[in-house]
């Protein structure tokens, strides 16, 4: 059961900024998004409203037809979300049960004394193992979400250096997002929210460039040399159909490039340094 499975930045079109997955196994958002109409559909017919005329958003929360903020997807599923700046952070996570079952074995040691009335028996068979099962009730606080969430906004403020995030600032610090969060988030459990250990443990601005620039650098390298080497592909087969190794005019028989008066396909030979070719 993950606290946190997935997290999600929404713009005001419904349209995913970022994705950061800490769970192999969660649904897409495509998935998640025709969810999550099929039900502002059904909560808007029951409160009379009109969803497809004045709202875009599936996460609009200025109408009758808001979706509540925790939502189950389906039996295995939830998601909870909120609304900051036009943006929508969505936080999926695994449904948690009503109740858990705690089982635990109790072993009892069955006391007995020898003939004079003293001892006191330590063996195995003495040993009675009682095995029980309580279920308990599994409260999770959902405000603990939203908390998250607040907690991840302000920080990513911080470290991007702006008073408020938007869909443009998401986009081009994605990389910065998804440090934040590596660091935040353990498994699928919030770690870390504190900002002066955050501070300590994540790379500074001038690294996080100096390794952007580095890759792209070596990108650059490697499309120029898989260009360079496509190039001398396409030039060989041209060069020894053509006999630029060899003159045809050259009047050397069987030369290198040449074809054979015998054969009529193309040989090579080795000739001589002083450039002739010796009669048998």
């Amino acid at each position: 059961m993950g606290f946190i499975d997935c997290i999600y930045i929404v713009d005001d079109k419904d349209t995913p900024i970022f994705e950061h997955v800490l769970n192999t196994s969660t649904p897409t958002f495509n998935y998640l998004y025709t969810q999550l109409q099929a039900k502002r559909r059904h909560l808007a017919v029951q409160q009379s409203v009109d969803v497809f005329s004045s709202v875009d958003s599936v996460f609009d929360d200025s109408t009758a037809a808001t979706l509540d903020y925790i939502i189950p997807i389906d039996s295995k599923w939830q998601i909870a979300w909120t609304k900051k700046n036009k943006l929508a952070y969505v936080l999926l996570s695994t449904s948690s049960p009503e109740y858990l079952e705690v089982y635990s074995d109790d072993e009892d040691d069955d006391d007995y004394h020898d003939e004079n009335g003293e001892g006191e028996g330590n063996s195995e068979s003495n040993k009675k193992v009682e095995k029980s099962t309580v279920r308990i009730s599994n409260n999770v606080n959902p405000l603990q979400y939203f908390e998250f969430i607040d907690q991840f906004i302000e920080i990513s403020k911080v470290f991007i250096g702006v008073d408020r995030l938007n869909a443009g600032r998401v986009k081009a610090n994605g990389h910065k997002l998804m440090l934040i969060l590596q660091e935040m988030v353990d498994g699928t459990v919030p770690l870390i929210n504190d900002l002066n250990q955050l501070q300590e443990l994540l790379p500074d601005d001038s690294i996080i460039k100096r390794i952007l620039n580095t890759t792209k650098h070596l990108q650059n390298t490697a499309q120029s040399s898989i260009s360079n080497i496509a190039q001398s592909q396409s030039i060989m087969p041209n060069a020894r159909r053509g006999g630029s190794f060899g003159s045809q005019s050259s009047g050397v028989s069987g030369g290198m490039g040449n074809p054979s008066p015998a054969t009529g396909t193309l040989t090579t030979s080795i000739l001589e340094k002083s450039g002739y070719q010796q009669s048998t």
